[in-house]
């Protein structure tokens, strides 16, 4: 196989070299009969217009759409992968899973391959028998398409949109709907039979489980959030759950030794995800340790919880777009093209970062994100983005 596939790619690649050259679309496939795997490659405007509904598959066959996840964290692949299958589903396209080749932090394939079995999209692979071709996308245009932004603000960053058709809060919650995200969550579920519960899943009955994720040791200044913003949620969370069972995710243990820091977490238990550290050394001895156990179980206690304490990070954020609890979030760019609001659910709020007249009076604030329009959670994210800007 290996002289024919030689000669046979360098013709393909010459041919996608030509068409390309000639402005048409760059477009080859690779099969590998040996696993029965369709792969194909295409340039990212192209493929935006593939999915959007100018596209067919060879042969008027079933024609899927993957994308392409990076090597960087969990949470940003992972979320790459949940807006390809939202925007297929959304399409009427087919959706098949790219594992993941390599985490960031945490390891190369083979904690690559346990993380990708974790997120249960496995059952959704490229084979054959369910794509007669695959169009691949960049991990980056399939956020842009999901998470629209109207493009550059001010020095505080790009602006989500206030105006306009298929933009908005409202399009990505129609986006990540009832029926993509319960089905995401079935996937998620099953992809973690038989690994064990998530920490802090055990309680007396009737107390709430809450996960509030903190960033101290992996952010760059425009992601960390002071620590009189948590104060006032702490205070908040315990004012209304006061039997409620905390759990912080976080990473950086030497940022916890901060006095302010320390008496904020009070009762809360710290779990250190760096080290795969699950805060309880009672904990069940048979259970797997390391950094990609660690970080799965943190992962899952998000999901899981009652209610979850969402970071300017794209890790909780995956979480919650699978919660069923209660989520408060801030809302956070994640480049020029593509920002990450809180959904248009009466399950979903948002935690002022710094005052936002007439919405937000002061750090650590909670609304309905429900009843705010774009514009409102514009105005909170700018504000937020603006002290940030000014403390660095």
């Amino acid at each position: 196989m290996g002289r024919s596939w030689g000669a046979s790619w360098y013709w393909k690649a010459a041919l996608a070299g030509a068409l390309c050259a000639a402005g048409g679309v760059m477009w080859f496939a690779r099969r590998a009969e040996d696993d029965g795997v369709v792969t194909a490659v295409a340039g990212s405007d192209a493929i935006a217009s593939w999915v959007e509904g100018e596209g067919e598959g060879e042969g008027g066959g079933r024609a899927c759409v993957a994308v392409r996840s990076g090597n960087d964290g969990f949470g940003a692949q992972y979320l790459r992968q949940m807006s390809g299958y939202a925007l297929a589903a959304s399409t009427g396209r087919a959706f098949c899973f790219v594992p993941f080749a390599q985490l960031e932090h945490v390891g190369g394939a083979a904690a690559a391959a346990e993380v990708s079995a974790a997120t249960g999209m496995g059952v959704l692979g490229c084979s054959r028998a369910r794509c007669n071709s695959v169009a691949v996308m960049g991990g980056g245009r399939a956020l842009s398409l999901v998470f629209r932004t109207r493009g550059r603000g001010s020095e505080a960053g790009p602006t989500f949109p206030v105006s306009g058709p298929g933009v908005g809060r409202k399009s990505v919650t129609r986006m990540f709907g009832a029926g993509v995200t319960a089905r995401l969550r079935r996937m998620y579920d099953a992809g973690r039979e038989g690994a064990g519960r998530a920490d802090g899943d055990e309680g007396p009955k009737g107390v709430r489980r809450v996960a509030v994720h903190i960033r101290r040791g992996d952010a760059p200044p425009s992601r960390c959030v002071g620590v009189e913003v948590y104060e006032s949620i702490f205070r908040r969370l315990r004012a209304r759950w006061p039997e409620a069972m905390i759990d912080v995710y976080s990473e950086g243990k030497d940022g916890w030794k901060e006095a302010r820091w320390a008496a904020m977490l009070g009762s809360a238990r710290l779990h250190i995800e760096e080290e795969g550290d699950d805060g309880d050394d009672e904990g069940d001895a048979s259970e797997a340790r390391g950094p990609v156990a660690g970080m799965l179980r943190a992962h899952r206690a998000m999901v899981d919880a009652d209610v979850l304490v969402v970071a300017k990070s794209t890790f909780s954020y995956s979480a919650a777009l699978l919660s069923r609890g209660v989520v408060w979030a801030l809302p956070f760019c994640g480049s020029a093209s593509f920002c990450f609001p809180p959904l248009h659910r009466t399950t979903w709020h948002v935690v002022c970062e710094a005052p936002a007249p007439p919405w937000c009076a002061a750090p650590g604030d909670v609304l309905d994100a429900s009843r705010l329009d774009d514009a409102a959670i514009e105005a909170v994210r700018r504000a937020s983005a603006n002290a940030n800007a000014h403390a660095a």
